[in-house]
């Protein structure tokens, strides 16, 4: 791969590699197709006898990285589609989508691929392997171009650009998103502001629970940044940024933080701490960090700093689970006082179907919320 001969349109990237045999100019037709709403992409590949393709499968990597593209979209026609399988398993964070025309039979290992893969032959090529490598991929499929035999990138290109069109269109993930993210709520989390200081010195910062620690020796933990928020590449850049966990009375700072109020910092109280970075003052734990490393991981990106200094409080932190602020020094409080000797009285509202349940008590009022008495009778 010597020169990158068409590289046009804007938006999510897509890669092609041509087969054996000819070279870029051969996607023309599907480039033009694709390029009004995808970065099209069509590196020329010098393809020879012998065992190229690792050689090949680096050149991919640096072309994506010269480029600044994380992750892209991958398209390969025979060899070239032997080519866009090996770069999936050797980098499976950087393919989004897999796409093979005219798949060879010999093809790697496929039922390694957890990204989205299609697979393609025209429908008068009976000894196509396609069927066979999507069934074996994780999340494959199968597609007919019909009235065609063999694919090539010139041929039926109305046809598979339209096919290629709806396949990169479709959601990388099988499941229903809001589904997803209640089921990841079940998991009770601490609540976190992230914060750095931009190459202009100005303070930035949002709220976060995906924080954890990741090691001791050396002392490193990690952050995600959704690759939508609008400081994203700001904490991709920074030299450093920390990790300000909140006590469980700083439920407005969470709020605040999670908002796009420009006066963030104006209304916290906060310091500049050791290693340049803005505290929030009355945290229950901050860390303050160095950049370790930066990964990229689907629609978020991972910060993963090098602890140079951190202190904590005995203050009782702010959980999230479930959509909800929880405050543990209430959750024990509530317990405490029930456990108590004193005469203490726990009651309920119930609500089921948009309807309020209430419990029959026996006196002048014939029904009541549920509630339990500390040494008398319980309803429940």
């Amino acid at each position: 791969m010597q020169t990158v001969v068409n590289m046009v349109g804007a938006g999510e990237a897509v890669v092609l590699l041509h087969d054996r045999g000819c070279d870029a100019s051969v996607w023309a037709p599907l480039t033009e197709a694709l390029a009004a709403s995808h970065r099209v992409i069509a590196p020329g590949l010098q393809w020879q006898d012998g065992a190229e393709m690792p050689i090949h499968i680096e050149r991919i990597r640096l072309l994506l990285d010269g480029l600044g593209i994380d992750a892209a979209n991958v398209v390969g026609h025979g060899l070239g589609g032997v080519a866009a399988i090996e770069f999936a398993l050797a980098h499976p964070l950087r393919v989004k989508r897999l796409a093979v025309l005219n798949p060879p039979a010999a093809s790697g290992d496929v039922s390694r691929i957890r990204c989205p893969a299609l697979f393609a032959s025209g429908a008068l090529d009976t000894d196509s392997p396609a069927g066979t490598l999507a069934a074996a991929a994780g999340h494959g499929r199968s597609a007919t171009v019909a009235g065609e035999a063999a694919l090539t990138a010139a041929s039926a290109s109305a046809k598979v650009a339209a096919l290629l069109r709806e396949f990169l269109a479709e959601r990388l993930s099988p499941f229903n998103s809001r589904e997803l993210r209640t089921a990841f709520g079940s998991f009770m989390t601490g609540v976190t502001i992230i914060t750095t200081a931009g190459s202009d010195g100005a303070p930035r910062g949002f709220t976060a629970n995906s924080f954890t620690s990741v090691s001791l020796e050396p002392p490193l933990l990690m952050v995600c940044i959704g690759k939508a928020a609008a400081s994203v590449e700001i904490f991709r850049k920074a030299e450093g940024f920390a990790v300000n966990i909140l006590a469980e009375q700083q439920k407005d700072i969470s709020v605040l933080f999670s908002s796009k109020r420009a006066d963030k910092f104006e209304t916290a109280k906060w310091r500049v701490g050791p290693h340049g970075n803005p505290l929030i003052e009355g945290s229950a734990a901050w860390f303050d960090c160095a950049r370790h490393m930066v990964i990229d991981a689907g629609d978020h990106i991972i910060l993963m700093g090098y602890i140079e200094a951190f202190s904590y409080s005995d203050s009782n932190p702010l959980g999230y689970a479930r959509g909800g602020y929880i405050t543990l020094g209430l959750e024990e409080a509530a317990v405490n006082a029930a456990s108590s000797s004193s005469r203490t009285v726990v009651g309920a509202i119930l609500e089921n179907e948009g309807k309020l349940i209430l419990m029959p008590n026996g006196n002048d009022r014939p029904c009541a919320s549920p509630c339990t008495r500390q040494g008398g009778s319980s309803q429940a």
